[in-house]
């Protein structure tokens, strides 16, 4: 495991500033060769559809054909928290970006259209409000909740956190609450360290008020809650352990901003994967992890997996300091296929 977590944080010296500034300079830090951020104020649901393909030319000018392929194929439809964003894997062709977007402040459902070129490296775009699709009398276009089936889920990942209150907590760490362990990683080299010599904690969203887990049939949830304020830099990390397997994985969540991905480390793979997306708040997140996402390599480990450590880490002048807070086994995580309300 410690050769792990060398391995990973000598990685992250350039991924959080990458991560950071990836809306605008396009680095490919993500296996993809897209990147989409919803800047709308609901959930973004979509389809990325191939432009020329036989069939699919006129769902870009013909607003009820558009909408009339949405309901048929609503299966299919990826879907972005609010400012969130989430790697595609495409052809390098143009595509045709068809959706809508779901938010409590409007009873309709604005149509998406956006038109995206063939373009080298991995460009990034941002779909707002400026990309709803209008007709040619200037009027938006809608879907409305009885025209449409949307995909059903326990949990509703859009910053609000509303379904969470079903939910009880699966750990719970009291205000005093000591980290079981501390380690400061420099130069591809980790050194356990006393509590006292850490710089930053409880802050910037290190002491953890809360972690809530749920299983659903294709996608786990999480929620987590601290008692100081995520700030840009902090990561949480969730690892796999498999007591058959040398291997490990590793999940983390990088605070980048309000929104953001939820990436899977291995040690087989030189850049991490994009496997869920996460929204935040000043001292909450929320996100959820599809099981779709998963690259083969991984989906063996962790059905192996049996327990899962849970750290926070936080870089400063001195290198990264990773905090070891709670360990649980994957069987404490309560299951869950119902509908949120």
């Amino acid at each position: 495991m410690m050769t792990l977590l060398s391995w990973r944080f000598e990685k992250n010296k350039n991924l959080r500033r990458i991560l950071l500034f990836i809306l605008l300079l396009v680095e490919g830090i993500l296996h993809a060769d897209l990147v989409i951020r919803n800047n709308t104020r609901g959930i973004l649901y979509f389809l990325l559809l191939p432009i020329g393909v036989e069939g699919k030319i006129s769902l870009g000018t013909n607003g009820e054909e558009a909408k009339a392929y949405l309901k048929d194929h609503w299966k299919d439809l990826e879907k972005i928290p609010p400012e969130a964003f989430l790697k595609v894997k495409k052809d390098p062709s143009p595509y045709l970006i068809l959706g809508f977007y779901v938010s409590p402040e409007r009873p309709a459902f604005p149509l998406i259209r956006v038109k995206v070129p063939s373009m080298p490296g991995e460009p990034a775009f941002t779909i707002g409000e400026s990309d709803v699709w209008k007709s040619s009398a200037g009027e938006s276009l809608f879907l409305y909740p009885w025209d449409i089936q949307l995909p059903k889920v326990p949990i509703q990942i859009d910053n609000r956190y509303l379904d969470w209150r079903k939910i009880g907590e699966l750990k719970q760490f009291p205000t005093q609450f000591v980290p079981q362990k501390v380690v400061r990683h420099k130069g591809g080299t980790a050194e356990t360290i006393p509590f006292e010599k850490a710089k930053t904690w409880p802050s910037k969203g290190t002491a953890v008020e809360g972690l809530k887990l749920l299983r659903g049939e294709d996608a786990v949830y999480l929620m987590i809650s601290s008692f100081s304020p995520m700030e840009l830099g902090t990561s949480y990390w969730f690892y796999l352990i498999s007591p058959s397997s040398p291997s490990t994985l590793a999940i983390e969540i990088p605070i980048v901003g309000k929104g953001g991905p939820i990436l899977l480390w291995t040690s087989s793979i030189e850049k991490p994967v994009q496997i869920g997306t996460f929204v935040s708040d000043l001292f909450v997140l929320e996100g959820d992890l599809l099981s779709r996402y998963l690259p083969p390599e991984a989906v063996p480990l962790v059905q192996q997996t049996s327990k899962v450590w849970m750290s926070v880490s936080v870089p400063t002048s001195d290198g990264t300091e990773e905090f070891y807070l709670t360990e649980f086994d994957l069987q404490d995580i309560p299951y869950e296929s119902g509908i949120s309300p």
